[in-house]
């Protein structure tokens, strides 16, 4: 379960929230790299644009804007999205050109093979496209507030031995 600290921007009527990260240089803290970031998301900031990002997610707690809150994003959701966004494209890309490489006549194999290869590229778009749109409703695909952090309280717990 990755987490993350943000900040609440504003509230809409339909149940989700807009936030900003609050986290230090933008990372979860979840991998336990020693720095507190990956490599990724250090490349990921280097090309970002300058202006604030803002993100929407689903409010299960009641936020009002300026909560300073925790956004948790499901486990495997990140993953999940990566292969079909990198790898379902790449494998019909490929399987199409394949395909379309072997049905042809060999006079008409590489011409054959680069329209297959479109074909998959167009193929995948789609496929990527109706995911996107089943996943965008799915709140099983969606980040979340999960709590509010409230500053100001100390609770001192006594250790024994």
């Amino acid at each position: 379960m990755m987490e993350i600290q943000a900040s609440v921007l504003q509230v809409n009527p339909d149940g989700s929230a807009w936030v900003k990260s609050t986290a230090e240089g933008g990372s979860c803290h979840s991998c336990g790299s020693g720095s507190g970031s990956c490599g990724s998301g250090n490349i990921g900031r280097m090309f970002a644009p300058k202006q604030e990002q803002r993100y929407r997610v689903i409010d299960q707690v009641g936020c009002k804007p300026g909560d300073e809150v925790i956004i948790n994003i499901a486990d495997g959701s990140v993953l999940r999205g990566a292969v079909i966004v990198y790898m379902l494209p790449l494998l019909l890309v490929f399987f199409c050109a394949l395909l379309a490489h072997r049905l042809a006549s060999p006079a008409m194999a590489d011409t054959a093979a680069i329209l297959g290869a479109s074909v998959g590229f167009v193929l995948a778009s789609l496929v990527v496209g109706i995911l996107n749109r089943r996943a965008s409703h799915d709140p099983r695909f969606q980040p979340a507030i999960v709590r509010r952090i409230h500053h100001g309280f100390v609770v001192l717990k006594e250790i024994r031995s």
